[in-house]
């Protein structure tokens, strides 16, 4: 029956399968029409030590995300194994777009083989660059990586420190090769996810050096990951290009009234994280006077999400603050909200938990959150969501 359908159609099945490895299998042994299809699919996303398995390199051109995992002396070891692929061949991966490093490890950047950084710069395709858990001697050498990458568009940062040891330092002789000219090859990014601690963390350093660029202009996607502590350090450095915004919204967080936000006058979208009530009930109490308040051009918002994540096993009614979605109710009725064509309340926990509320809990909640923002509904624009998630989207995928 599936092979009656248009090629364009059984293209476009399989594809929806993309992450689950075990269907995508079952679709390769179906026939040997369907096996090239999901071939594609299932190399889409490989980890570096794959590379040098000889039955991988026929599908080079498929890749379009490489993972590196771990410090980066493993990166040197499986670079130093042949046939080093990316570095003979970088030709090779035509559709390459995509490259996560995570859990990098101290002195990232002093340590990592040079013939990497060369052939990185020669595929044409990436545009991507995740990097997480990485130290580094100091600002230049995170910029120097960053303008390696002089097609950058999608920047996603976790976890990037300083090294304050300086006896470790000491022990690296410094490679002035590694330092790019900075100042005329900055990124002029269009989607920045960065999760910053405090106001000192090499992130916020990294968003202010951005911030004062080319990405300033160019920026229309700013995701603060719901981990996030000081969001407000990454907020001052950007404004009126950003059209979609997720940020989170924590317990007596003041930087809400602190017009960090009155520069983004542009923003079509807005996704606030929130933690389960229980577990947080200030910041139930900030949200709608933050929506009320805190959003400069509110007429111009067309989807606003509130995404609860619930961190441990619990009753889903406890998970939010009833009493302030009643507010809720009020606030997004206001005729500066006329444009708002879409509000989405989703309570999601990772599969990791081994948690797996009743269906009938579920459909009360969702019920109960559609009476309470009876407003909304009734105009069909609210959508209610109760989800098990492999990965909240925010995270980085395979990072500890």
């Amino acid at each position: 029956m599936l092979l009656t359908l248009p090629s364009e159609l059984v293209v476009g099945i399989v594809h929806a399968l993309d992450g689950d490895v075990k269907a995508l299998r079952n679709v390769a042994l179906t026939s040997r029409v369907l096996l090239p299809i999901a071939r594609e699919v299932l190399f889409e996303v490989v980890n570096l030590r794959a590379l040098n398995r000889t039955c991988i390199q026929p599908y080079f051109s498929a890749i379009k995300e490489l993972r590196i995992v771990g410090t980066i002396q493993g990166m040197a070891c499986a670079l130093s194994k042949p046939p080093t692929s990316l570095i003979l061949y970088p030709q090779a991966f035509i559709k390459l777009k995509a490259l996560r490093l995570i859990d990098a490890g101290q002195l990232f950047y002093m340590r990592i083989p040079l013939s990497f950084l060369t052939a990185v710069t020669r595929l044409t395709a990436l545009t991507e660059l995740t990097l997480s858990g990485a130290t580094f001697v100091h600002l230049g050498h995170v910029q120097s990586l960053i303008c390696y990458l002089d097609r950058l568009s999608r920047l996603s940062l976790r976890n990037i420190e300083f090294c304050q040891d300086t006896i470790t330092i000491s022990t690296y002789t410094p490679l002035p090769v590694r330092i790019a000219p900075v100042a005329a090859v900055r990124p002029s990014l269009s989607h920045l996810s960065i999760a910053p601690l405090n106001s000192t963390t090499a992130s916020a350093q990294v968003a202010q050096w951005l911030g004062s660029g080319p990405s300033r202009d160019s920026l229309t996607t700013l995701v603060l990951p719901h981990l996030s502590q000081a969001p407000y350090v990454v907020l001052n450095c950007f404004g009126p290009s950003v059209e979609h915004l997720c940020m989170p919204l924590r317990e007596l967080d003041t930087s809400a009234y602190d017009g960090y936000l009155d520069g983004y006058t542009n923003l079509r979208t807005l996704t606030v994280f929130m933690e389960a009530y229980n577990t947080s009930q200030g910041s139930w109490y900030l949200l709608p006077p933050f929506l009320e308040r805190g959003i400069p051009a509110a007429e111009q918002l067309h989807t606003i999400t509130i995404d609860v994540r619930i961190g441990y096993p619990m009753s889903l009614s406890s998970a939010i603050d009833w009493t302030a979605l009643d507010r809720l109710n009020d606030v997004l009725d206001d005729v500066k909200f006329k444009a708002l064509q879409r509000v989405v309340v989703i309570m999601q926990w990772r599969e990791a938990l081994g948690w797996k509320p009743d269906w009938t809990e579920r459909e009360a909640v969702a019920r109960s959150v559609r009476a309470r923002l009876y407003s909304l509904d009734g105009e069909g624009k609210l959508e209610a969501r109760l989800q098990t998630v492999e990965e909240f989207y925010d995270t980085i995928p395979g990072s500890v």
